[in-house]
């Protein structure tokens, strides 16, 4: 049962407010482990932003991978795009390629019945006597594909566009199309594959004697799918089954748009201002990292109220993990080298390089596409190297990003020191609560023997006054 405080009654002590007094002073041991939990929490914090940074910037670097192809962007341009169209990734050579002329362009299959009906939603052969299919195959070869669709005595036109399109999704498409007017329709069944070329958009529909019989869907119209046919000077005649031409030259799309007889020049060429425009990309999310590092790192001076100087610490001050990353970076940096000898670029300054004196790293773009101009190949080594080492797989930002990384293992470190720091605190507050408890025994104690002792004297007072009489 609690302790009843009747605080200072009988011996005119505050026994509250002693009590209160040396648990604050006893309370003052949680204050040093509170603060320490809250720069770690602040730390962790800061830790976690900085990973972030350095995830931007590798994701920034990936495109520059030797794993990802070429490093210098490429620009590719078509002497008339309204024939052929161009465009290149990274990985194309820089080239010049003639389209001779374009003989024909791909297409898929579109087929349509003769028959017309004045209603979609009526039967189309009501004397049928039970269910037939009709066979639809698409494609040829090891590519042939068939869709049969159900028909009986009930089925409608529009019913039946609805199977081909329930059946064949993105393969088909079935609608009911009306030739006629609102006042006197003319309703009949129109297939349009979606596949190009005649590998995989061939088109066949086959109709069973039950509908023959019943003089339904005998003619149709069709225009066949087939294949881009397009000739390359020196190469000689091409055949593909889509419009889009990839893999023919390596990194080049080749987009078919008009038959032609007109030869039509594809060239590709090192797209400098491009290039340097991805470069900038991650000298900003590297120059972020630097920054965000370098102003969570500082230790400034306070003054306070009493006069006294503080020290007050960034939320990374107390940590190196962050400088650790930065240094490894631009140590990747500055050993790159092209080693291409008699080369104007052998390392990152002589692609327009520099360090300012706040860390981060200055960018000259026009020094950069001069580079480019003057030695493409060693530009590009400089980049893969550099990519390599800090963005790959097993490179510097992956040593402090990935699961049980250098920051993974600061921040569950931090994290263990919390819960020791929370377990010490716990010990305090128990400490404490037992002390106020004890305090709160020898206070009513010490009321009640002084109550004791003062009725005591007062009954003696009494009897003395007594016997006087």
């Amino acid at each position: 049962m609690p302790t009843i405080s009747f605080s200072g009654i009988a011996s005119g002590i505050d026994g509250d407010a002693v009590i209160e007094a040396l648990t604050d002073a006893k309370r003052v041991q949680q204050v040093p482990l509170e603060n320490k939990i809250a720069f770690n929490d602040a730390e962790t914090t800061a830790l976690e932003d900085f990973n972030s940074k350095l995830l931007t910037l590798k994701t920034a670097l990936n495109s520059f991978l030797t794993l990802s192809g070429g490093a210098i962007s490429k620009a590719a341009t078509s002497t008339d795009d309204d024939v052929v169209d161009v465009s290149a990734s990274a990985t194309a050579p820089t080239s010049s390629t003639t389209i001779a002329s374009v003989t024909q362009l791909a297409r898929a299959a579109v087929f349509s019945f003769n028959d017309r009906f004045s209603a979609a939603d009526e039967p189309i052969a009501p004397g049928l006597t039970g269910p037939t299919n009709i066979d639809i195959t698409l494609g040829q070869g090891t590519k042939a594909e068939t869709f049969s669709i159900e028909v009986d005595e009930t089925t409608t036109l529009g019913e039946i566009a609805n199977k081909i399109n329930e059946a064949a999704p993105g393969k088909l498409i079935a609608s009911v199309v009306n030739l006629g007017s609102e006042e006197e329709p003319e309703y009949t069944l129109l297939i349009n594959g979606q596949k190009s070329g005649l590998d995989e958009g061939h088109l066949t529909v086959s109709v069973p004697p039950e509908l023959a019989n019943e003089g339904v869907l005998q003619g149709h119209t069709q225009e066949q799918a087939q294949n881009a046919i397009f000739t390359i000077a020196g190469l000689g005649q091409i055949e593909r089954q889509s419009n889009t031409v990839n893999g023919l030259i390596p990194g080049l799309t080749i987009t078919l748009k008009a038959v032609s007889t007109l030869p039509v020049v594809l060239n590709v060429t090192n797209d400098a201002d491009k290039t340097a425009g991805r470069v900038e990309e991650f000298v900003s999310a590297f120059n972020e990292a630097i920054m965000l590092s370098r102003d969570s790192s500082k230790i400034e001076q306070e003054t306070g109220e009493s006069g006294t100087t503080v020290n007050v610490y960034g939320d990374l001050s107390k940590t190196s993990t962050d400088e650790n990353a930065i240094g490894a970076i631009k140590t990747a940096l500055a050993s790159a080298a092209s080693g291409i000898e008699g080369s104007p670029v052998q390392i990152f300054a002589d692609m327009g390089f520099k360090t300012l004196n706040d860390g981060t790293i200055e960018f000259n773009i026009e020094k950069f596409t001069e580079a480019v101009s003057k030695d493409p190949n060693a530009v590009e080594k400089l980049l893969h190297q550099f990519a390599d080492k800090t963005a790959a797989t097993t490179g510097v930002i992956s040593d402090y990003t990935k699961f049980n990384g250098l920051i993974d293992l600061s921040i569950r470190s931090n994290d263990q020191e919390i819960v020791s720091l929370n377990e010490r605190i716990e010990r305090i507050n128990r400490s404490i609560a037992a002390q106020e408890e004890r305090l709160k025994k020898v206070f009513a104690n010490l009321e009640s023997t002084i109550g004791d002792l003062q009725n005591q004297a007062s009954a003696l007072s009494g009897i003395l006054a007594g016997l006087g009489t």
